[in-house]
């Protein structure tokens, strides 16, 4: 029994433990990764500027490649509904926008809910 609650402790403690890192990590802006490491490494003020310069540009450098590869998929994403539209009749592609339509509604709903749940969240 002992081991037993030992066992479950040692669980929830490593995915507490776990769950904050991932947060940690997740949520952290350039400032605070510079504030975290100049206590960690005790950098200078010169250093502290150089690193926020370097993480800015490195988050926008992220934010550039989420943009192409958003545009690439979106272009593919065309290019095969064109290709599919081709091979069916003027009532299957009715259908067919129809349900894509809904997918899309049920999609942005569900992106609503997320966004919902994270407000509660943090207050």
């Amino acid at each position: 029994m002992k081991k037993l609650v030992l066992m479950i402790a040692l669980v929830v403690g490593a995915t507490t433990f776990a769950q904050e890192r991932r947060l940690e990590r997740k949520g952290m802006s350039s400032e605070n990764k510079v504030e975290k490491l100049t206590k960690e490494l005790n950098l200078t003020d010169e250093q502290q500027a150089k690193a926020e310069e370097i993480f800015a540009k490195k988050a926008e450098t992220k934010k550039e490649k989420r943009a192409e590869a958003l545009e690439t998929k979106k272009a593919e994403n065309e290019a095969f509904d064109k290709e599919f539209k081709a091979i069916l009749t003027p009532e299957q592609v009715k259908k067919y926008d129809a349900k894509k339509a809904e997918k899309l509604e049920k999609r942005g709903e569900a992106i609503e809910k997320r966004k919902e749940k994270k407000l509660e969240k943090s207050k």
